[in-house]
């Protein structure tokens, strides 16, 4: 898996509801995975349309050095929030995730 250069979206430097990674299965078209609709949900509302397949895994980012780093409740409810608003027309109250 690789990570997507684009995959964090505003947010500032530590651990910031709005910066977090994506890392892809880069061969999952190739490979006829199946598409992954709650990756690609999230991938369109941070501006990248694109179909994701096979998994997907988000991480946070490492506030020294950017690597990995657990995913804070807080950065889980805003990725939650920003699928659900897309779903559900952008009020941000429907179904969770």
């Amino acid at each position: 898996m690789t990570k997507h250069p684009d995959s964090t979206k505003g947010g500032v430097s530590g651990r910031s509801p709005d910066r977090w990674s994506a890392w892809l299965d880069e061969n999952g078209t190739t490979t006829g995975r199946p598409v992954n609709h709650h990756a690609t949900a999230l991938a369109r509302c941070c501006g990248l349309e694109m179909t994701l397949r096979g998994p997907v895994i988000v991480t946070g980012i490492g506030p020294e050095d950017g690597t990995a780093a657990l995913l804070t409740a807080e950065q889980i409810t805003a990725i939650r929030n920003k699928i659900t608003a897309r779903s559900d027309g952008g009020s941000g109250s429907g179904a969770n995730a």
